[in-house]
């Protein structure tokens, strides 16, 4: 009887330590996203800047200021490059069914190229005449 119930404990004790892990990493695939600034915009506009406002997982929104930001990329309240240097930033985000980016839009906005994990490259022009928003989505397969 007291084999029953150490192996019942330890069985426990393994079930509550790598469930959880085995939840997040197997379930919930990793997709990697860069996002590339090169100092390009458009004739326009009268700057480089990109400024991501949200990311959601799955239609949660997450935490932006937990991202580890490359150089050339800063946290303030949104995530924030000028542009004016080449500089990539690469999220690796976990979801089941669909990744979301939104960027601002504003007379300052420069060109952002995005690649997702099937290498496929996306270039987008951010310029608007005022502010607003555009959202890149990816569909996980």
């Amino acid at each position: 009887m007291k084999k029953k119930i150490v192996v019942l404990a330890l069985v426990s004790v393994l079930y509550i330590l790598f469930f959880p892990v085995f939840f997040h990493n197997v379930l919930y695939k990793q997709y990697t996203i860069n996002i590339h600034t090169a100092g390009e915009k458009c004739p326009e506009s009268g700057g480089t800047e990109v400024w991501i406002n949200r990311i959601l997982a799955d239609g949660q929104e997450t935490d932006l200021s937990a991202y580890a930001l490359a150089d050339g990329w800063e946290y303030n309240g949104r995530i924030f490059s000028s542009g004016s240097s080449e500089c990539t930033l690469t999220l690796k985000l976990h979801a089941v069914k669909k990744i979301e980016i939104e960027f601002v839009t504003h007379p300052y906005s420069g060109i952002v190229q995005i690649q997702s994990r099937d290498k496929k490259i996306d270039t987008v022009n951010l310029y608007s005449d005022t502010e607003s928003y555009v959202i890149k989505d990816f569909i996980i397969d």
